[in-house]
């Protein structure tokens, strides 16, 4: 998981109600578990950071709810 689950609801159902439009070709919200993301083979690392900021992003302005990070990014 990339993000820590909030004490009022999981941050993958967070995720999927935003309904966040992600515009990356290398970098995609797994289907599956919306606090996993699909990585593609010619992904570098900042699509990925990019990716990550744009979620934390959206699902604070449409929820209120700032999501924290489950892992830990080196930059």
């Amino acid at each position: 998981c990339i993000f820590k689950n909030p004490d009022h609801i999981s941050a993958a159902k967070l995720i999927e109600l935003c309904n966040i439009d992600i515009k990356s070709d290398t970098v995609k919200i797994s289907r599956k578990h919306h606090n996993f993301l699909e990585i593609g083979d010619n992904t570098n690392p900042y699509d990925i950071l990019q990716t990550i900021q744009l979620i934390q992003s959206e699902v604070e302005l449409k929820t209120g709810t700032k999501l924290e990070l489950e892992i830990d990014l080196w930059t």
